[in-house]
C-alpha cells in the first residue's frame, strides 16, 4: 500500500510539472491535511442509509426509510474489494433526536447503530467521514443567525454529543461539520456569516471534547459546497492556523449537462462561450486547488457523481456519463483531491449477496479510474442505421495513453481496421449489412467490446432505426399524460415544447430544453413517453406542441391541448431530424430546412449538421422524391449499369426510374454521384408533379438572361418550375440552370413545391 501511494505521488508530481501546475504547495512537503486527503485515496458515499427519513408523525426512521436495505458489514467489505480507500456516511438527526427544555438529545440506540457500522470501516482500513446530513435544509437552514436560537443551540448540542460519542475513534475518522450548507435568508454576506459561526462552533466542540480530537481532521464545507465560494473558508482555515483542517465541495458538473437540460453529450458546447461539461469540470478543480491545495489545505469533493444517474433514471447517454468518471477522478488526481463518489442505491446493488453495480458499466469505469485514465470512442457510443449502409463507418477513438488492442469477437482486417496513426477503427460496411439483415425489426444489431492496454473497456452499440410512431392520449395536468409510443429503435436525447411560437414549460423563460426526469420520462420496455405534473404546472391552456430530438438524428412534433386540468394530444407526430447545429442564425434557408426536416423529406449529412452549402447527388435526389412518396414498395431494378443492385440507393433510384420521374444523363448512365444541377432539380419536381396528376403550365423565362442556357429537354420543366416560383433564380436576372444546386437551395424548392400544391 505504501508503494502504491508513493508511485502515486510520483505521478502526480510528474503530471503537475508536465502540465505547469505545481503538486505540492508552492513546492514544498505535503501538509498534513494534503497526506490525509492523499491516504483517502477514491471515496464512496453510504448515501440514503442513515441519512435517510420518514417525516410521516409517529412514523419510524431507520435506514431503511428511504428504500435501501439494512447496512451489512459485507457491504463494508464489498466498498473496500472495489478498490475505494474510503466512505463518508451521511448522518440525518432530524426524528432522531428528542428536545427537552431546550436540551436535544439524539437517540442512543441510533447513535450506537452508526458507530457500529463506522467501526466496521475502520475494521476495513478505510477511512470514515462522519457527517451531519439532511438536518442542514430541514430545520438549519432556517436559522436567523444568532446563537441563542433554537437551531443553533440544537446543532451545538448534536456536535456535543457525536464528538463525546465517537472521541475515541481512530485518527482515520475524520467529522464534517455540515453536509452542503444553505440558508433561506440573508444576504450572501450574511449566509457566509451563519456557515462561519457553524464550523466555527463545530470546531471548538470538537477539540474541546477530549479522547482523540484534540488533533483530528475537521473537514469544514463552503456555503452550499460550492467550488465558486472558496475564498471565505480559505480566510476562516487560515485564522484557525490548524495542520488538521480539510476543506470539502461539492461537483456534479454543470448542472445543464448533469441533470440532463438537453445537453446531453460530455463535450457538447452548452453556450456561446464554448463552454463543455468538460472544460467546466476542469475549470471548477483548478479552482478549488488554487483555492486550498496551494495554499497547504488538503481538499475533498465530499460528493461528485452526474444528477440523472442519481435519480435513477436513463437521463444521459452510458457513454457520455462515463467520459464524465473518467475526467473527473483523473483531474482528481492532478489536484491531489479526494473524490468521494455519490451513491444512494443507484451504484452498488445492496440488495445483492454480491454487492455487484447495478450497472456494471458504471461500475467498470470508476474502479479503472482509481488507477488511471481509460479510452472510448471521441463520438457517442451508439450509432444508428436506417437502412444498410453503403460504406465503411470509421470511429474515432480518445487513447488517452493507452493502446488500442482490439474489438472482442471481431477478425481485423476483415470486419474492421484500425489505424494507428489516427486513433481511428473503421467498421466495414459488409459486416454491418449482414447484421442489419439479420435483425428482424428494430432494435440493437449488436455491442461491440473495445479492448485497451489499460482501463476500462468501451462498448460501441449498434442499433436499426425507424421512425417512432406516437399514439393518441388523454391525460390530466394534475397526474400527468402518458402517450404511446412505439420507438423503433430509436432514443430521446431532449424535448423542447412550445405554446404557439414561445417555449413554455419549466425554465422555459431562460433555456430551450425541458428537463429529462423532472418533466418528461421516456420508457422504452412500456411504450411510452410521460409528461409529467410538473411541466404542466407552468402551461397556461391552449395548444402545446412539444419537439422531441432523438439521437439518430430524427425529431418528432407532438401536439395537445390542455383545458383547465384536462389533457389530450391531437392526431399522431411526424418524424424528422433534428435542429441541425451549422445553421446561421437568420439565414435565408432555416424555414425551409426547417420544413424538409420536419417533414422527412431531407435528412442531415451527419445527426448535427445540415450542410446547407453542400452539393446533393443525383441518387439523393431520388431518395428525397422517394421519401415524398411515401416510400412505397419498389418491383424491379433500374436498367442503368453504374446503379449497383446493393447500393443504398438501388431501391428509390428504381422507384423514380419505373415512375419516369428520373432519367439518366446518357442511355445507360445515371451517374449517381454526380452533383445535381438546378435544372435537374426542376426536371425532377417537374415529372413527380405529372406523377401526381397536377397542373404543369408552363411560365415564361424571358426575364432571365440566361435562360438560352437551359438544356432543351429541360426547358418545359423549367418553365413550370418558374412559373410556380419553386425557383425563383440564382439573382434576379440569372437562372444558371447547369450550377450545382445546393442542399439548403433545395430545401427551399422543395418547399415551395409542397407548399403550391
Amino acid at each position: 500500500m505504501m508503494k502504491r501511494r508513493i508511485l502515486s505521488m510520483i505521478l502526480t508530481l510528474t503530471l503537475a510539472l508536465s502540465m505547469g501546475i505545481p503538486a505540492l504547495a508552492a513546492g514544498s512537503e505535503p501538509s498534513v491535511s494534503q497526506k490525509y486527503v492523499e491516504s483517502m485515496g477514491h471515496g464512496w458515499n453510504l448515501g440514503n442509509s442513515f441519512d435517510g427519513f420518514n417525516s410521516d408523525e409517529g412514523a419510524v426512521s431507520d435506514e431503511t426509510s428511504w428504500g435501501n436495505p439494512v447496512v451489512t458489514r459485507e457491504l463494508i467489505k464489498a466498498v473496500k474489494a472495489k478498490g475505494f480507500g474510503s466512505i463518508r456516511m451521511p448522518l440525518t438527526l432530524s426524528t432522531r433526536y428528542a428536545e427537552t427544555d431546550g436540551k436535544c438529545t439524539i437517540d442512543p440506540d441510533w447513535l450506537a447503530r452508526y458507530k457500529e457500522v463506522v467501526d466496521w470501516a475502520v475494521e476495513e482500513d478505510l477511512y470514515v467521514m462522519v457527517n451531519i446530513h439532511h438536518d442542514s435544509w430541514i430545520w438549519l437552514s432556517s436559522w436567523d443567525g444568532k446563537e441563542e436560537s433554537a437551531a443553533y443551540v440544537r446543532f451545538t448540542q448534536m456536535w456535543e454529543q457525536l464528538a463525546d460519542y465517537l472521541k475515541d475513534e481512530p485518527a482515520q475518522v475524520c467529522f464534517e461539520t455540515i453536509n452542503e450548507p444553505q440558508f433561506n435568508d440573508g444576504t450572501e454576506e450574511e449566509k457566509q456569516a451563519k456557515l462561519d459561526k457553524l464550523n466555527l462552533a463545530a470546531y471548538q466542540i470538537i477539540r474541546g471534547s477530549g479522547g482523540k480530537n484534540d488533533k483530528r481532521m475537521i473537514v469544514m464545507p463552503t456555503l452550499n459546497t460550492n467550488h465558486e465560494k472558496c475564498e471565505p473558508l480559505l480566510k476562516l482555515i487560515q485564522g484557525l492556523d490548524d495542520e488538521n483542517i480539510i476543506a470539502t465541495v461539492h461537483y456534479y458538473g454543470e448542472w445543464l449537462y448533469s441533470a440532463n437540460l438537453g445537453i446531453t453529450g460530455y463535450d457538447e458546447v452548452m453556450g456561446d462561450d464554448g463552454n463543455t461539461p468538460r472544460k467546466a469540470a476542469k475549470k471548477a478543480m483548478e479552482m478549488v486547488y488554487k483555492a486550498f491545495t496551494e495554499n497547504g489545505i488538503g481538499t475533498v469533493i465530499g460528493e461528485y457523481g452526474v444528477l440523472g444517474y442519481d435519480a435513477g433514471e436513463e437521463c444521459n447517454q452510458p457513454g457520455e456519463e462515463l467520459k464524465c468518471y473518467e475526467y473527473i477522478n483523473q483531474l482528481g488526481r492532478e489536484y491531489g483531491l479526494c473524490l468521494m463518489f455519490w451513491d444512494n442505491g443507484s451504484g452498488i446493488d445492496r440488495n445483492s449477496d454480491t454487492y455487484q453495480w447495478k450497472k456494471p458499466v458504471v461500475g467498470e469505469m470508476l474502479v479503472a479510474s482509481i488507477e488511471g485514465r481509460s479510452s472510448y470512442a471521441t463520438d457517442l457510443d451508439t450509432l444508428y442505421f436506417k437502412d444498410k449502409t453503403g460504406s465503411d463507418i470509421t470511429i474515432p477513438l480518445t487513447l488517452n495513453g493507452n493502446t488500442f488492442e482490439g474489438i472482442e469477437g471481431l477478425t481485423s482486417g476483415t470486419e474492421y481496421t484500425y489505424d494507428d496513426k489516427t486513433s481511428a477503427v473503421t467498421l466495414k460496411a459488409d459486416y454491418i449489412n449482414k447484421l442489419f439483415d439479420a435483425k428482424d425489426g428494430y432494435g440493437e444489431l449488436t455491442t461491440l467490446i473495445f479492448h485497451f492496454s489499460s482501463g476500462a473497456d468501451w462498448r460501441e452499440t449498434l442499433v436499426k432505426y425507424g421512425a417512432p410512431a406516437f399514439s393518441d392520449a388523454a391525460g390530466t395536468a394534475s397526474e400527468g399524460l402518458t402517450i404511446p409510443v412505439s420507438y423503433q429503435g430509436a432514443k430521446v436525447r431532449r424535448v423542447t415544447a412550445y405554446a404557439g411560437k414561445d417555449r413554455t414549460g419549466p425554465q422555459s423563460s431562460w433555456w430551450r430544453y425541458l428537463q429529462h426526469t423532472e418533466t418528461f420520462v421516456p420508457d422504452y420496455a412500456a411504450g411510452t413517453l410521460t409528461m409529467k405534473p410538473s411541466f404542466f404546472n407552468e402551461c397556461a391552456d391552449g395548444e402545446i406542441r412539444l419537439v422531441i430530438e432523438f439521437y439518430d438524428g430524427q425529431t418528432a412534433e407532438v401536439s395537445f391541448t390542455k383545458n383547465g386540468d384536462k389533457v389530450s394530444t391531437g392526431n399522431g407526430a411526424e418524424t424528422a431530424p433534428v435542429s441541425f447545429t451549422d445553421l446561421k442564425d437568420g439565414a435565408w434557408y432555416l424555414d425551409a430546412v426547417s420544413y424538409v426536416a420536419a417533414k422527412g423529406i431531407m435528412n442531415g449529412v451527419t445527426a448535427a449538421t445540415f450542410a446547407p452549402g453542400d452539393s446533393l447527388s443525383r441518387a439523393q435526389m431520388c431518395q428525397i422524391i422517394y421519401n415524398m412518396a411515401g416510400e412505397p414498395d419498389v418491383s424491379g431494378s433500374p436498367s442503368y449499369t453504374d446503379i449497383p443492385e446493393t447500393s443504398w440507393y438501388a431501391k428509390p433510384a428504381a422507384w423514380c426510374c419505373a415512375n419516369e420521374i428520373s432519367v439518366g444523363r446518357s442511355d445507360k448512365a445515371f451517374e449517381p454521384d454526380a452533383p445535381i444541377t438546378r435544372e435537374e432539380v426542376a426536371d425532377f419536381l417537374y415529372r413527380y408533379s405529372i406523377y401526381q396528376g397536377k397542373e404543369t403550365k408552363g411560365g415564361d423565362l424571358s426575364s432571365f438572361a440566361d435562360a438560352g442556357d437551359v438544356s432543351s429537354n429541360m426547358v418545359e420543366a423549367m418553365s413550370w418550375a418558374v412559373g410556380r416560383e419553386i425557383i425563383t433564380g440564382k439573382t434576379d436576372r440569372t437562372l444558371v440552370p447547369g450550377g450545382t444546386a445546393t442542399r439548403a437551395e433545395i430545401a427551399a424548392m422543395i418547399m415551395r413545391f409542397c407548399e403550391a400544391a
